[in-house]
């Protein structure tokens, strides 16, 4: 989509942001098969946050916590309002 973009605006050369170990290499192939001349920024890591559950404990979470959440609300194992936090 960026090569997409960039073709269609017929951009001169381009700033690329990525945070994500999936957006990196979709990024950087972008800039060498455009041949455009190219800025390239990483952004860094998604930084975990801290919930704070219904019971008054709290954990450091992670994009993969919220994952792990939603299939443990499914199995009946955590509840939707610890799910919503």
């Amino acid at each position: 989509s960026v090569e997409t973009v960039v073709q269609a605006e017929r951009l001169d050369g381009t700033v690329l942001l990525a945070g994500c170990d999936k957006s990196i290499p979709g990024m950087l192939m972008a800039a060498a098969r455009l041949d455009l001349a190219s800025v390239f920024l990483y952004n860094g890591s998604i930084m975990p946050g801290v919930a704070k559950f219904a019971d008054g404990s709290e954990k450091e979470v992670t994009i993969i916590d919220a994952f792990e959440a939603v299939g443990a609300c499914s199995r009946g194992l955590m509840s939707r309002e610890d799910v919503d936090v």
